[in-house]
Parts: C-alpha cells; sequence; structure tokens
C-alpha cells in the first residue's frame, strides 16, 4: 500500500515526511478526501483516510471486477436459457474466488453493466448475496461506464504499490480491438490504448488482468504491461463462450483456489496450475453441451448463423502473455498441505 497521507481542506493529495504518525491526524476532522474535477479530473472519488494510512511493507490485494454488459444475458435480448445472468454469474463466482484467495471487500470495487444486476438469481445465491452486502451497497456507483471504470483505476493507481497484488477481471462482449461497455450505449466501446493508459498507472508488484470476451486473445497481445500477467478466455479471433454455468475467467479464478490444480502436489496452486487445469474443465464443458448446442440452442442472437456455422467460429482455448517482469508460477493461494518430498532414486 502505498504511503499517502490525506490533507482535507482544498480537497488535494499531498504526500508528507514519512516521519509523520497516524496520530497526527486526529485533529483531522473531515474523514474522507474528495477529489474534484480541479484535482486532475478525478471527479467522483473519495479515498477514506484509513486507506490513506501508511503500511510498512505490507502487502495488500486489490481487485477491481468490471462486468461492463449484461446484452444477451436477460430481456428483452436474451436468446436462449442457458444465457440467463450469464456475464453477472461469471462476475459473482470471480468474485467469491477472490475473497477466498484473502482479498478484503475494501479493497474490492465490483461494477455492473448498468448497475442492476439480478440479485434473486438462484444460482450462486449465497455468493450473490455477499456482492450484494459488500459491494452493492451505496458507497459507490457500481454501473460500468467508463468514468466509472476510469474513477476507480485512478484509485487504485493511487492506492497499489509494487509490494501489492492487483486483480483486473473484465467480462463483457469484445472484438480484436474493443472491449463493449453497454452502460454508455449500444457497442460503445473501452479500446486497447484506452486500457493501456488507464491500467499502465498500477504498477503492482505482481498483475493479473483477464479479458472474458470474445476475440480477447487479440485484444491482450496489443497490451504491454511488464508486471502483469494477462490472460484471455478464447483466441485471436474467435468468438468466446459463456452459459449460467461457465465463463473461462470463473474457472480461471475458481481454479486458483482448489487444490485438484495443484499438480505437483507442492501446496501452491501457480496460474500456470490453474490455467492449465481451468482449460481442461472448459474444454469437458463445451464436449458436455455440445449436442444442446447443436439441436437446442437459439442462434438467432449470434447473426442467424445455423447452429454447425456458429459453433465453428466458438473457442474456449485460452491465451496467455506473461510480462517481461512477471511470472506464471506466481501463486496467490496455499492449500494448507505439507509438500510431498520427493523420492530418492
Amino acid at each position: 500500500m502505498k504511503t499517502l497521507y490525506a490533507i482535507a481542506a482544498g480537497a488535494a493529495l499531498a504526500l508528507l515526511p514519512a516521519a509523520v504518525k497516524a496520530n497526527d491526524f486526529e485533529n483531522i476532522e473531515t474523514e474522507v478526501l474528495e477529489v474534484t474535477e480541479n484535482a486532475n479530473g478525478l471527479s467522483g472519488l473519495a479515498l477514506s483516510m484509513s486507506e490513506l494510512q501508511p503500511s510498512e511493507d505490507e502487502v495488500t490485494r486489490y481487485a477491481f471486477v468490471v462486468v461492463a454488459s449484461g446484452r444477451g444475458e436477460r430481456s428483452p435480448d436474451l436468446s436462449d436459457p442457458i444465457d440467463k445472468n450469464f456475464f453477472w454469474l461469471g462476475g459473482v463466482r470471480v468474485y467469491d474466488s477472490l475473497r477466498q484467495m484473502g482479498f478484503e471487500p475494501e479493497n474490492i470495487r465490483f461494477l455492473y453493466s448498468r448497475g442492476d444486476p439480478d440479485f434473486n438469481e438462484t444460482l450462486e445465491s449465497r455468493a450473490i448475496q455477499i456482492v450484494k452486502k459488500e459491494q452493492f451497497n451505496n458507497t459507490y456507483d457500481n454501473k460500468a461506464t467508463e468514468a466509472n471504470i476510469n474513477i476507480q483505476l485512478k484509485r487504485f493507481s493511487l492506492l497499489v504499490d509494487n509490494n501489492d497484488i492487483f486483480v483486473l477481471y473484465i467480462g463483457t462482449h469484445g472484438a480484436e480491438n474493443m472491449l463493449e461497455l453497454e452502460a454508455d450505449g449500444y457497442f460503445a466501446a473501452w479500446t486497447v490504448k484506452e486500457v493501456q493508459e488507464a491500467v499502465d498507472k498500477i504498477n503492482p508488484g505482481f498483475g493479473i488482468l483477464y479479458s472474458d470476451a470474445c476475440h480477447s486473445g487479440a485484444f491482450i497481445k496489443q497490451l504491454n504491461l511488464p508486471e502483469y500477467v494477462l490472460i484471455s478466455t478464447t483466441g485471436e479471433h474467435t468468438y468466446g463462450w459463456g452459459d449460467r454455468y461457465f465463463s473461462g475467467g470463473s474457472y480461471f479464478f475458481q481454479n486458483m483456489t482448489d487444490g485438484e490444480a495443484d499438480t505437483n502436489i507442492d501446496g501452491k496452486i501457480t496460474l500456470m496450475e490453474a490455467y492449465t487445469r481451468a482449460q481442461a474443465e472448459a474444454n469437458a464443458h463445451m464436449q458436455r453441451i455440445d449436442s444442446y448446442l447443436e439441436n437446442q440452442y437459439n442462434w438467432d442472437g449470434f447473426g442467424g448463423y445455423e447452429s454447425e456455422v456458429a459453433t465453428g467460429h466458438i473457442s474456449v482455448q485460452q491465451t496467455m502473455v506473461v510480462g517481461n517482469a512477471s511470472s506464471p508460477d506466481f501463486y496467490l493461494y496455499d492449500t494448507g498441505m505439507t509438500p510431498i518430498p520427493r523420492q530418492r532414486q
């Protein structure tokens, strides 16, 4: 966590000498720092005093879950029952996995499309109610507009330092050069350039960016983020797939805490181990629903393709890009198991 101090008067940030102690702020009456348009354009950003207190060498885990579209998962454009709430459920599962990995709710932000997810969804009901209580509680604007996304990314850029961990998950529709932001209008685009500029200002010790969108393999390959491992749910020029029971991102993050992914049984689940097992599970899921897609699924919302043509355009083959200051052998979860000793030859 960055050693930042807040001066309430004038709504501005100031860096004070490290010798200043936390109790020196006892006489400051205002507990929240509001950054206005006159302070670097960070309109709507608020950092609490507790967020800005110094922490010596503390590793803090931060995460930003962005479900940027609900198009196709609810009325009036719900094509098939298997699609209901698929983006929302994917984001909830990612959030639940992050909490299991020790990410505290105050260090996570969750934005959803137009800010109105289905809290009555029966799948993942426990996790949904936790997300509602911890994130959709009127403490910040949960709409996934570009303005709100940038506000939160700027907030993280102030908080995250090179001793911290930062995870960015994006679930939406996409193309090779853009990600859809439904709340800003039909096919509103968050471009590669805009993502690069915003995320490049967040410099953690270790970062993960997961793009759960069509054509996202091409998208992440255009980013240059040295501290990050970048993962996409599909290849460069293919449609991805998501449904009520599956998304590439949720499978990956769930495997980050699943002991079955620990292939070398050393008690540590690395990104590569989770990635490898998530890929096998994604392939198995698509095989399981293949008959349904061929014979029952309503493809009207998929460009009017016939089922065999549509399925031929879909791939769940993940893509990973490792920044030159990062590693796929990083882990965020310890299973608590004692590593199995190697057998002597």
